[in-house]
C-alpha cells in the first residue's frame, strides 16, 4: 500500500470520527451551552473590563473553530472515501 493510500484511509477513518462527533446530541448540548455561558458572562461584564471581556469573546469565537475544524475533517473523509472507491473500481 502507498504511503498516499495509508494517508486516504486514515483521513476516511478521522472523517468518519469527527462526522460522529458532530452527531453526538451531548456534544450539541454542551456546544450551544458554552457559547450561551460565554455571551451571558460577556454582557454581564464590565464594559472596562477589557481583558476579561476579550478572554471571553476569544472562548466564544474559539467553539466555534473547533466546530469548523471537525467539520473539515470530516470534508476531507468524504473526499478520501470518493477517492478509494474510484480506486478500488479501478481494479
Amino acid at each position: 500500500m502507498s504511503e498516499a493510500t495509508q494517508k486516504q484511509l486514515d483521513d476516511a477513518r478521522i472523517g468518519k470520527e469527527a462526522a460522529r462527533v458532530l452527531q453526538e446530541p451531548i456534544v450539541e448540548a454542551s456546544v450551544a451551552a458554552l457559547k450561551d455561558r460565554y455571551l451571558q458572562e460577556w454582557i454581564r461584564s464590565n464594559p472596562a473590563e477589557t481583558a476579561a471581556r476579550e478572554r471571553l469573546h476569544l472562548a466564544y469565537t474559539m467553539v466555534d473553530e473547533v466546530f469548523a475544524h471537525l467539520r473539515a475533517l470530516e470534508a476531507d473523509g468524504k473526499v478520501a472515501d470518493a477517492h478509494l472507491a474510484k480506486l478500488k473500481n479501478r481494479s
